[in-house]
């Protein structure tokens, strides 16, 4: 993206019609330790962490956030990752018999970590932080070429697994609004916000914000048929757009489907049988 971005007028003078964001945005991003420090510039809630690259250094971050949190769970993850690979949560409990009749887990010791971090001299960068223990949220977002944004749906990832639910939450949106306008991120994006749990109080803080589309923006066309990718095509190509209008509520079973994989040459018959049933289902009694 930011190889794109930074060419973005050569594109558009070859006549080719871009959705990307600003090259510094992107850059930016990347990162968590870059995104916390610019969020916290701009007022928003981000989590305690500290950014380490030794045994040392993460021996002292720790200490330090578990002193900040009054014994709180830590959690460490790569400031540069994707899809979550890397994610910890420090837990003494991965080190007993329990943790083999359990599902795998992101749960590591203590003793672990600190094993595996000091059999090498340095390693990238490590985000070491506070746990959240709220809710998470994805916020998928629609913004305009100029950076507003135009539709925020909130997917909470919380309650039975493999579900999701559809909310309308204010305060997860406004982060999303910040960070989206603030950035001037374009066309879409997606901002990923946690709650924090602490002394009886409930606040969302950012996670990570994503400068593309994330893979679970399909969810959100049941949030009362928005099609988000259609209006950011349609508005790459320049025409008018009006803000959808979601509607909440609705939960949704997300899950993995088989399906044949037909050779190449088939696909034509394939399609014709397809086609020949649908016509009959559709002329029988009442359709389909």
């Amino acid at each position: 993206m930011p190889a794109v971005a930074r060419r973005e007028d050569e594109f558009r003078g070859a006549g080719t019609a871009l959705q990307v964001s600003p090259a510094d945005a992107i850059d930016t991003l990347a990162g968590k330790t870059t995104t916390y420090a610019a969020a916290a510039e701009m007022g928003v809630d981000v989590p305690l962490t500290r950014t380490v690259v030794d045994l040392e250094g993460y021996r002292a971050a720790v200490a330090e956030l578990t002193d900040l949190t009054g014994g709180g769970r830590l959690c460490f993850k790569p400031d540069l990752d994707f899809g979550g690979h890397g994610f910890r949560v420090l837990d003494d409990r991965a080190d007993t018999f329990a943790e083999i009749t359990e599902p795998p887990s992101v749960r590591i010791s203590t003793a672990t970590a600190e094993r595996l971090l000091g059999s090498v001299e340095a390693f990238p960068p490590l985000v070491v932080s506070e746990y959240l223990e709220g809710d998470e949220i994805s916020v998928d977002c629609l913004s305009s070429p100029g950076g507003v944004l135009m539709a925020a749906l909130p997917r909470a990832k919380s309650g039975l697994p493999w579900t999701r639910k559809l909310v309308d939450d204010a305060r997860a949106i406004g982060i999303a609004r910040a960070m989206v306008e603030g950035f001037g991120l374009r066309y879409l994006s997606n901002v990923q916000v946690r709650y924090r749990e602490r002394d009886g109080h409930r606040e969302p803080v950012l996670l990570e914000v994503n400068t593309r589309a994330a893979s679970g923006l399909y969810q959100s066309c049941l949030a009362g048929g928005v099609n988000l990718p259609d209006a950011a095509l349609r508005m790459a190509l320049g025409e008018d757009v009006r803000a959808p209008r979601p509607t909440y509520g609705r939960s949704v079973v997300v899950y993995n489907e088989a399906m044949p994989f037909l050779p190449v040459d088939a696909l034509p018959d394939a399609l014709e049988d397809g086609s020949q049933r649908g016509d009959a289902q559709r002329s029988g009694a009442g359709g389909r």
